[in-house]
């Protein structure tokens, strides 16, 4: 059977040596270039680690270099990743955040009652990001109770609830838990909303995992008319983005938390403000944009033209 030869290789590493090997292999096999993207940081450069995880990192970083003698150009999720890596492989470092469909729709304003707004978090709890939007769930509840309030949180998620996932937001009077919606029905309820949440871990073991990463849920937030409240530490990316570019309230202290999440609560002229920047900033990362540069820089990278 014939089968069509590849101009390049692009690898999308994972945190596995046996992955660098096999891509290795390929490239060596057909004599095409190989091209690296990297969506995860797997290397944790300066991250306290377990001797165990240690070694392993180290195995893994020898592997990247050994791919890294034979290309001149990698791919990165996002600015913070290109910048440490350049310096880490001193190659040249490209960033291509992932792309989406903008769908931007009508931006209603006063959508809800102020004192029954609407706060939605959409994605996955793992990495325990759902114990930091049970301390948002908490701090929600006590500002309703001190200010005759009836504010909403609802989080959308397909992760099943764990034994302790369950136990914790019971406790939590303002949740509305929403597992299996089709994704029209995601996109109308993030709309929908009078503010998006954006939470990640505490935890170090965490941080080390998602210091560099990028969720695509970035964009989709942006995209919304809706503005974003992103609880987190600022060792990740996703969160020092958020507060280098003003496109969001920034809490990175769980002390902080109950007045600023208040504070943005009253402030319906900086939440419109936002909104309208997150569009503004959605638009770079149209899949239609992206993927043209995208290609064009593969191209060059294969000597396909």
């Amino acid at each position: 059977r014939n089968v069509a030869q590849p101009d390049l290789v692009l690898f999308v590493p994972n945190d596995y040596v046996l992955a660098y090997d096999i891509a290795f292999a390929v490239s060596r096999i057909t004599d095409k270039p190989l091209v690296p993207f990297y969506m995860d940081d797997a290397f944790y450069y300066g991250c306290t680690t377990t001797l165990i995880d240690y070694i392993r990192r180290r195995q893994l970083r020898s592997a990247a270099c050994k791919i890294h003698e034979s290309v001149n150009t990698i791919f990165t999720i996002c600015d913070a990743m290109s910048n440490e890596y350049n310096k880490l492989f001193n190659l040249e470092c490209r960033a291509f955040v992932n792309s989406i469909q903008i769908d931007i729709g009508e931006c209603k304003q006063n959508k809800h009652d102020p004192l029954s707004l609407k706060l939605t978090y959409t994605g996955n709890l793992h990495s325990n990001r759902w114990k930091s939007l049970y301390e948002v769930g908490m701090c929600l509840d006590k500002i309703n109770d001190c200010n005759n309030t009836n504010h909403i949180l609802t989080i959308i998620s397909r992760d099943e609830l764990t034994k302790s996932m369950g136990k914790h937001f019971d406790k939590i009077k303002s949740l509305v838990f929403k597992h299996n919606v089709t994704l029209e029905e995601l996109k109308q309820l993030q709309k929908d909303s009078d503010i998006l949440l954006y939470t990640e871990s505490f935890k170090r073991k965490d941080i080390n995992n998602l210091r560099l990463s990028f969720s695509t849920k970035i964009p989709e937030y942006l995209s919304s008319n809706v503005a974003i409240f992103a609880y987190g530490p600022m060792d990740l990316a996703a969160i020092q983005y958020f507060k280098e570019t003003n496109l969001a309230e920034v809490c990175i202290s769980k002390r902080n938390l109950e007045s600023q999440l208040l504070g943005f609560i009253n402030s319906p002229d900086k939440r419109k403000h936002l909104a309208n920047l997150g569009i503004i900033e959605a638009k770079k990362y149209d899949v239609r944009i992206t993927s043209e540069k995208f290609i064009k820089i593969l191209i060059a990278q294969g000597d396909l033209e």
